[in-house]
């Protein structure tokens, strides 16, 4: 398995585009000969995909906004 270079999104190894973020992934034959390999053993972990940053931030917003819903729905009915 191999991951995209763009968000972190696990790939198959003959990937030439990502499932997730559309990116070009880059040619095997490039790879090898730069010695650089993105693969489950040396993948960062602590890197945070795009797609999780921005449901976070989608489903903050929803919180926020049922809130406030709440909040003026409670205003009206005293």
């Amino acid at each position: 398995m191999k991951y995209c270079f763009n968000c972190g999104f696990c790939l198959e190894d003959d990937a030439l585009f990502c499932n997730s973020c559309g990116a070009k992934q880059e040619d095997d034959k490039l790879l090898h000969s730069n010695k650089t390999n993105l693969t489950h053993e040396n993948f960062d972990n602590k890197q945070i995909p795009k797609f999780f940053i921005k449901g976070f931030i989608i489903g903050l917003g929803i919180c926020l906004l049922i809130c406030m819903v709440a909040v003026i729905i409670v205003l009206i009915n005293i």
